[in-house]
């Protein structure tokens, strides 16, 4: 798994200006033959997006990571080739900013 900053768009909410920062999240799996209980993307994602940071509490999808960001957006995932044609998938995490207060 890897996890890189992909920029930030700014933009306007209800007359205040507001920063949204995108994360990827990129996954590529190892060669799961002959492994008892493989773990699949769809089983990463999810523990990704409902995994509970530091073992309590909401999941990350529904805390204020940083005290100037706002709860993310609705995280997103797809399936993509890699340059040498391997499956691997990435997700996005959409992170605002509160804004102007």
């Amino acid at each position: 798994m890897l996890v890189a900053w992909e920029g930030t768009n700014g933009g306007n909410f209800d007359g205040s200006q507001i920063w949204k920062h995108r994360w990827g999240i990129y996954y590529r799996m190892g060669n799961a033959a002959g492994v008892a209980n493989p773990v699949g993307y769809e089983d990463l994602w999810a523990i990704t997006c409902n995994g509970l940071p530091g073992g309590h509490g909401p999941n990350i999808r529904n805390i204020q990571l940083y005290s100037g960001l706002d709860i993310m957006d609705t995280p997103s995932i797809a399936h993509a080739l890699d340059e040498d044609l391997i499956d691997r998938f990435k997700g996005v995490f959409i992170i605002p900013e509160i804004g102007d207060q």
